[in-house]
């Protein structure tokens, strides 16, 4: 499924009790959506300055690439090399993450 690609989410562990989101605009500029899990929704909406995303049951790492340093209001996000970021989520709440997609 293209928006599955698009939007990145992916099970690390059965049922998505564990899972990873990575965005990939891939040329375009934003992308929004869901990906349905047995615990519920997991929503994505990314354009280039801004990740938004509003997890469902589960433990979620969001995986990122940014050229300047990014922020969140909740959460705490960490570099991991090469202009590569995470942060952790968690359970069924809403995290906003700004950063620069170029």
């Amino acid at each position: 499924m293209i928006g599955k690609y698009y939007l990145g989410v992916k099970p690390t562990k059965p049922g998505y009790s564990e899972y990873v989101v990575e965005p990939a605009l891939g040329g375009l500029q934003w992308i929004e959506g869901k990906v349905p899990t047995p615990q519920g929704n997991i929503s994505v909406s990314a354009d280039t300055r801004q990740i938004k995303i509003t997890t469902a049951s589960g433990k979620g790492t969001l995986r990122f690439k940014s050229s300047k340093t990014p922020q969140a209001k909740n959460g705490k996000i960490s570099s991991i090399g090469n202009s590569y970021y995470e942060l952790a989520l968690e359970a069924d709440k809403t995290y906003v993450v700004n950063y620069n997609a170029d």
